[in-house]
């Protein structure tokens, strides 16, 4: 990516540069929502390397473009993330990934509260369900 950045910044204008890459980080979120988060079974370190992988993703992206411009084409995958990385044993204060599997399950407006609490604003209670299912500590 870093390459293909390289070479269309000065072939293209702003305007062109920035839609062709919001379009290709849309479509590579798309691909790792479907490919990655819901195909695989993710084990604690596996999610953490998950989400370093997407953060890199991110800075690379903010590296050549203004203000959270990867993080905002990258939202919904990272908040799915974000929900995948939660702690098996959460500090003071957090929301480990029991807690939140539980009220995700309990009903949607407890899972909507939860969400909140994360600080996730795109992600559907559907969605978290599907994620925290995802993990290899929470599966029976």
């Amino acid at each position: 990516m870093k390459q293909n950045l390289e070479f269309l910044k000065p072939a293209l204008s702003t305007t062109s540069f920035r839609r062709v890459w919001r379009e290709a980080l849309d479509k590579l979120s798309d691909m790792l929502w479907e490919s990655v988060l819901m195909r695989y079974t993710f084990t604690t370190l596996g999610s953490a390397q998950f989400m370093r992988d997407l953060d890199a993703l991110v800075a690379l992206a903010d590296r050549y473009f203004p203000a959270a411009f990867g993080a905002s084409a990258l939202g919904t995958i990272l908040e799915g993330a974000t929900v995948l990385n939660l702690p098996l044993k959460p500090a003071e204060g957090e929301m480990g990934l029991q807690q939140a599997s539980d009220r995700f399950f309990k009903d949607n407006t407890e899972a909507k509260a939860a969400l909140e609490e994360l600080g996730i604003e795109t992600l559907t209670p559907a969605h978290a369900r599907q994620i925290v299912q995802k993990r290899a500590e929470n599966q029976t």
